[in-house]
């Protein structure tokens, strides 16, 4: 029976108990024998609660179920790479315990899989972020994402979540995870080993909804280095302490490979720089400026950009920079609305 398994949901758990229940529920899937679903809990504190929400679930479902709960914290890296040891399928789903599926999003993966994908290493589409109520990792059609460098220093971004990357698992299974441990970024190496080596596909097709409401795991596991920025997700420097793990992965995969995508992300990195500093001149100039010299040290050439924006927003506030950089956006949507 497991020779028939096309696709396997691979789901990471650490204490989050109801939401786990809530991601299990959404997976829904017209022709069941074609998948599996695996959750890999990862020696948390309630793992015996964790163990009986799943169990309950497998009983509820004609979906093969397969509960794994490590003997000792992994960590997130490499309890994604657990997952893929554990997989029967020919690709893997990644979802987070804290995340959901479109209830069509399972029966989209393999039409594609079945009917039009032939070499794609790693499959993706966009996902609906709640909280800002909008679209993340959008392009405007379904394609092949050819391989290569240029590529793969384009797409960088689109690995940053990890919940809903689809990967095949004869490209990523010879990965080691232990050099990763604590950088929290795993996937995003695979992604590029994938698109460098063996391309990709862009489903146009919505497939998760990113809630991320679930109690933050990252820096008090077993595993991790107690690392404050990391543990207090509402400081506004702790997005830049999860970034300098992220940097650090593709500085790896760029040693390993010999390509410039770091170099090519970095220009990309600038231009993101906003959101960040938005979010820290919300709690005032202080710590926008803290913000900013963590920003320029954290390993990137900072070009004028960032400047631009740490200038604006000193003197004139994020609400009213907020209104400004969201005008080309709301232009855009009324456009598009009066042309229908």
């Amino acid at each position: 029976m497991m020779n028939n398994i096309i696709l396997t949901i691979g789901i990471t758990s650490y204490n989050r108990v109801k939401e786990l229940k809530r991601a299990l529920n959404s997976i829904k899937c017209s022709t069941p024998e074609k998948i599996e679903i695996v959750v890999s809990e990862d020696h948390s504190p309630q793992r015996e609660e964790i163990k009986s929400v799943v169990t309950t679930f497998a009983k509820s479902t004609n979906i093969n179920v397969f509960f794994n709960s490590n003997e000792v914290n992994l960590g997130y890296d490499r309890n994604l790479k657990k997952i893929i040891s554990m997989s029967n399928g020919d690709y893997v789903f990644f979802l987070s315990d804290d995340d959901c599926l479109y209830s069509e999003a399972i029966d989209i993966v393999l039409q594609y899989l079945n009917e039009k994908v032939k070499d794609a290493a790693v499959l993706y589409g966009p996902f609906y972020q709640e909280g800002i109520n909008e679209y993340r990792r959008y392009y405007q059609k379904s394609e092949y994402i050819q391989k290569g460098e240029t590529s793969a220093g384009r797409r960088i971004a689109d690995s940053i979540l990890f919940s809903g990357l689809i990967y095949r698992i004869d490209s990523v299974k010879e990965i080691d995870a232990e050099p990763f441990l604590n950088k929290n970024y795993f996937q995003v190496y695979m992604f590029l080993h994938c698109i460098y080596h063996f391309g990709g596909y862009y489903i146009n097709k919505p497939m998760v909804k990113c809630v991320s409401d679930g109690e933050n795991a990252y820096g008090f596991s077993d595993s991790a280095v107690k690392n404050p920025l990391l543990m207090n997700r509402d400081s506004p420097l702790s997005n830049l302490e999860f970034n300098r793990g992220l940097l650090e992965v593709i500085k790896m995969f760029d040693q390993k490979n010999e390509t410039h995508t770091f170099t090519a992300y970095s220009k990309e990195y600038n231009l993101r720089s906003y959101v960040g500093m938005s979010n820290a001149r919300a709690y005032g100039r202080k710590c926008l400026n803290d913000y900013f010299i963590k920003f320029k040290n954290i390993g990137i050439k900072v070009n004028v950009l960032p400047y631009i924006y740490f200038i604006l927003l000193y003197f004139l506030g994020a609400k009213v920079c907020n209104m400004l950089m969201d005008l080309p956006k709301t232009l855009l949507f009324r456009y598009r609305k009066e042309i229908r």
